[in-house]
């Protein structure tokens, strides 16, 4: 599942990566409805303990400490800028170990940011300009939603073409469904673990988690077959 997944450019959903901690993060604010300073307290401490979890992956720490950072500039009544968060983060991250900058996860993982913070703007703008001109609201709320994933992906292209010699077309426009459905599968397999000890509640959270993970499954096996990933030639080490 995993080889195929990998094929069609979709794999990056599940491993342990920058995105599953944003959806954590989302998750709690959803359940957290306060926005005291008790409530991001208490987001932080479950984000640190999802990055213990995860044995402190590149991607998770990158990712959970720029959320710190939108927390405190939430408290301290600042404007937050992602593409700063993550230069401060990258700066960080490779005072600690310099050899960071080498890692593949470090690399996909400020890329993703980099297509969010700078490139995905722009588009959006683009993409208001020509909807307000056609006078459709619809197309501009369903492009919003689209744009994000398929931007991140493409500026993604060379990197993972590079690391990993495979390019995938249909995931450009799969991955933002791909992504959807692992937002419900997340908690869904946090909701397992929390609940082990109680055996009831844990087979009807399991089932759901296998019914989510098989949509997953599907959604590959469509890509699959409509235009799977093909291998890239290596570069030529001369």
């Amino acid at each position: 599942i995993y080889t195929q997944f990998q094929t069609n450019g979709i794999a990056h959903v599940l491993a342990v990566s920058g995105l599953h901690v944003g959806l954590v993060y989302a998750a709690l604010r959803k359940f957290i409805k306060r926005k005291d300073k008790s409530a991001s307290a208490l987001s932080v401490a479950f984000l640190l303990m999802y990055m213990v979890l995860a044995d402190f992956s590149v991607s998770v720490v990158r990712a959970g400490i720029m959320i710190f950072l939108k927390i405190i500039a939430f408290h301290r009544g600042r404007r937050y800028d992602m593409l700063s968060a993550a230069c401060f983060t990258a700066i960080l991250m490779l005072a600690v170990n310099p050899y960071y900058i080498y890692d593949t996860g470090t690399q996909l993982s400020f890329t993703a940011v980099y297509g969010l913070a700078v490139v995905c703007p722009y588009f959006d703008i683009k993409l208001k300009k020509y909807c307000d001109r056609h006078k459709s609201d619809r197309l501009y709320k369903l492009g919003s939603i689209m744009l994000p994933g398929v931007v991140m992906q493409i500026t993604m292209v060379p990197l993972t073409a590079f690391h990993f010699l495979n390019f995938a077309p249909l995931a450009l426009f799969i991955n933002p469904v791909a992504i959807y459905i692992a937002s419900l599968l997340l908690p869904a397999g946090l909701i397992c673990y929390l609940l082990y000890p109680f055996k009831i509640a844990l087979a009807g959270s399991s089932a759901l988690a296998a019914l989510i993970s098989r949509r997953l499954q599907t959604l590959s096996v469509l890509s699959d077959k409509l235009l799977p990933g093909f291998s890239v030639p290596a570069r030529n080490p001369a």
